[in-house]
């Protein structure tokens, strides 16, 4: 169970962080469409912006704009660094979960000493990965444990820019399967592999929570990792 002061301590800076990563991909996402373009254009009078975002060459624009910035194979501090610069020069980007972990994470990591203020403690941030067929990116934020447990973070929370979800890990779950029901009554489908699929019908996007194991990309202190994948439902090894 998360220690509630540290909760309400986190969560506007990891609010903070969301919305930094986000502003940086004004593109958005490519693995979140609209594959029935009239509901794109019922936004075309109500909200030009967002029917802009979304029309077909919207769409085509928006993954030669990721694949471009994928294809340059650059180290995550330069990614962040790419997206900021072009940020500042109004060159926009879009982004899917990934990029949004890498900047969400670096924008925590630059702010750390923040984040220990507000903590009264150290806190541990880690970019994670969970892979395919799950294929999801967030950042995690915690304080490290004590003693011999087997756990890698206390007060484990987390920081996902893609879904726009900060919350504790033990509601990640919940707030996941709202979020996938809300894309799914919009008409938003995902992409992955070049098939789409329902965010809400789909058993790998309701069971990424339950199911899903981690690999740690980055994280702010280093510590040996256990062998293998992590487990970020079974608390043995996040809570």
């Amino acid at each position: 169970m998360i220690d509630k002061k540290f909760e309400h301590a986190m969560t506007p800076i990891l609010l903070d962080a969301v919305k930094y990563a986000r502003s940086r991909l004004p593109l958005k996402a490519t693995n979140k469409i609209y594959t029935d373009k009239r509901h794109v254009s019922k936004m075309m009078s109500s909200d030009p912006k967002r029917w802009s975002l979304h029309t077909a060459e919207a769409d085509a624009t928006r993954l030669k704009n990721l694949l471009s910035l994928r294809d340059q194979k650059l180290p995550p501090r330069e990614v962040a660094n790419t997206l900021e610069r072009d940020y500042l020069n109004r060159i926009p980007h879009a982004g899917n979960c990934g990029e949004n972990a890498v900047l969400a994470f670096y924008y925590l990591l630059d702010r750390a000493s923040r984040l220990d203020a507000a903590a009264g403690t150290q806190v541990q941030i880690m970019r994670v990965y969970m892979p395919v067929p799950v294929d999801h990116a967030f950042v995690l934020v915690g304080t490290r444990p004590s003693g011999h447990s087997r756990s890698i973070l206390d007060n484990t929370m987390i920081c996902d820019p893609w879904t726009k979800i900060v919350c504790p890990l033990e509601h990640f779950d919940h707030f996941w399967r709202i979020k996938m029901k809300k894309w799914s009554s919009r008409g938003l489908a995902g992409l992955c592999g070049g098939a789409y699929y329902d965010h809400y019908k789909d058993n790998c996007s309701l069971n990424t929570v339950k199911v899903g194991k981690i690999d740690i990309d980055q994280q702010r202190i280093e510590s040996a990792r256990p062998f293998g994948q992590l487990s970020l439902a079974d608390g043995m090894s996040f809570r």
